[in-house]
């Protein structure tokens, strides 16, 4: 198939991801991986196949993100489906933490459990896990996270685990466990249709947990949109009627900014069991209900999201913002110190934590690192200080006593000045463009083009564009509070309609003075009153 001469140069770009370009394109894709890869897998199966058989008591133990919600979803509705004696466990994020805890064991012990199946968490958890097996009940372990040293080493399913040999470990908690499923629906001899009923929680999963997306994650999410837009899963459909969005296509931008928050705020702010149950819920209007609650929850998130993040803006002036990372410790509500922190490090281009005093001697803090510096790594310095920890490169979290704090934060910082002086390039902002353009580049032919790379997502991102020593005119403020604008460039007789969100004072103080600029974005067409028209989506304007 000919293409344009950019869309070729992209296809170049990409090659390593795309692969096989016509099972890329493909809109029903193939390409997936062998279950047996996972290291334990058929002892999972059969041992939850044991208790489907002889009406076992099984509880599944969760997390509170949507990773976590949608693998209890689907594993809750599949063994449903299967007759089984099954409930769900959720921690709260405030009072428990990440993760398995004897304290939960207890309570999930009481109820008559022999299996505990946990998904999207407890490959670490192996004091946890031989402590359930030592009061008389079976665990197994689904999970994607990293497997450390010390693991447990009973069944536990897990991409990462040293046994595995998985050819794409790049899963989210929700693809492990959609997998066991699939081994245990052959095992059980059930009807498919009760595993494809779950692609669209498997797809939503797998986009919020940010799972890089090519190879078998694509398959997943692709049929997951899929199912997502002809037949949701009953809650789903309300939570998309609620937010407003249910009579149009549903994107993978859609997940990421819409419907991931409403089921991570029920986490932050009260429990993430309420998405566990809009996903499982055949009632609908108790879905409707559950999805208003979400809805509300993720509205009163964001209020509280900028009241904290000014909040600790101001914190940073009084103690200093000169220093090569940040780390406050705020009296702010602990579901949304990770966004906070996030924010801090968006803006600061800086290694951002936020600790939060939990009033019983502990400290409770999540980070985030721009993409040079490795979280992850970086924070397992600091081992002997945690009581909890867990995280990836991206973003961490763990718990200290509140005792260590002077001692951690003295490390931390040293430890961050040794890295920027080994490597002072690792804070600076890099802008990231994949291609450099001209503005007679950017037409309808193009963005049809793209528009074959979605769904997009992590290390399959929006194409961004950048456009050299360009004139801007024709400036349009938009939006409730002017806070958004349209503008046009011009570079030699060739015009292109640029949209800019957020735009910051100097940048429109740079288009007023109709200044020289260079701008990296993201292009596509835009739809009004049924015209189309290309318009590049401003990212960064230099």
């Amino acid at each position: 198939m000919a293409y344009s001469k950019v869309f070729s140069r992209i296809l170049s770009l990409r090659k390593d991801i795309i692969g096989d370009p016509e099972e890329f394109f493909s809109p029903t894709p193939q390409l997936t991986h062998p279950a047996d890869e996972l290291y334990s897998i058929d002892e999972a199966v059969s041992r939850i196949a044991k208790a489907c058989e002889n009406n076992e008591k099984i509880t599944i133990y969760g997390d509170y993100d949507a990773d976590g919600v949608t693998s209890t979803g689907i594993m809750f509705m599949f063994l449903k489906a299967a007759g089984a004696d099954v409930e769900y466990y959720i921690p709260s994020r405030m009072d428990e933490g990440y993760g398995i805890s004897i304290e939960a064991i207890n309570k999930i012990k009481e109820t008559g459990t022999t299996l505990i199946i946990s998904v999207d968490c407890g490959s670490n958890s192996y004091e946890e896990a031989e402590y359930a097996e030592s009061i008389g009940m079976d665990v197994v372990i689904t999970d994607h996270h990293t497997v450390d040293k010390h693991h447990y080493e009973g069944i536990n399913v897990n991409p990462k685990h040293p046994k595995s040999s998985c050819a794409f470990p790049q899963i989210a908690g929700v693809g492990v466990a959609f997998k066991v499923l699939q081994q245990l629906q052959r095992k059980l001899n059930l009807d498919k249709r009760v595993l494809l009923e779950t692609l669209d929680l498997v797809a939503i999963g797998t986009i919020a947990d940010i799972m890089p997306v090519y190879d078998e994650n694509r398959t997943y999410i692709k049929y997951g949109l899929l199912k997502m837009n002809k037949n949701p899963n009953l809650g789903l459909r309300c939570l998309l009627r609620e937010l407003g969005i249910a009579d149009r296509e549903i994107k993978s931008d859609d997940v990421s900014f819409r419907i991931a928050p409403c089921i991570n705020a029920a986490g932050r702010l009260e429990n993430a069991s309420i998405g566990v149950e809009l996903f499982i819920t055949d009632d609908e209007k108790r879905a409707m209900t559950l999805a208003r609650d979400l809805v509300n929850l993720n509205t009163k998130r964001k209020e509280l999201q900028v009241a904290e993040v000014k909040r600790s803006k101001e914190k940073m002036v009084e103690t200093g913002a000169d220093k090569n990372a940040i780390l406050l410790t705020l009296d702010i509500h602990s579901g949304v110190a990770g966004i906070v922190s996030g924010k801090l490090k968006e803006d600061f281009g800086k290694v951002a934590i936020v600790m939060v005093d939990t009033g019983d001697g502990y400290l409770k803090a999540s980070g985030r690192s721009p993409d040079a510096i490795d979280l992850y790594q970086l924070l397992l310095k600091f081992q002997d200080l945690y009581v909890n920890f867990g995280g990836h490169s991206a973003a961490c979290g763990f718990t200290i006593k509140k005792s260590d704090e002077n001692v951690f934060r003295e490390r931390f910082y040293r430890a961050v000045d040794d890295m920027v002086e080994a490597d002072p390039g690792s804070l600076k902002k890099n802008y990231k463009y994949d291609l450099k353009v001209d503005v007679s580049d950017m037409n309808l032919e193009l963005a049809s083009e793209l528009k074959m790379l979605e769904p997009y997502g992590k290390l399959n991102e929006d194409i961004r564009f950048l456009i050299e020593d360009v004139v801007p005119f024709n400036m349009i403020y938009l939006g409730r509070d002017s806070r958004h604008i349209k503008f046009f460039l011009k570079q030699a007789r060739n015009t292109l309609e640029c949209m800019c969100f957020n735009a910051a004072a100097e940048v429109i103080n740079m288009i007023e003075e109709q200044k020289h600029i260079s701008i990296i974005g993201k292009f596509g067409a835009n739809e009004y009153r049924g015209k189309l028209s290309p318009q590049i989506t401003v990212s960064d304007i230099i």
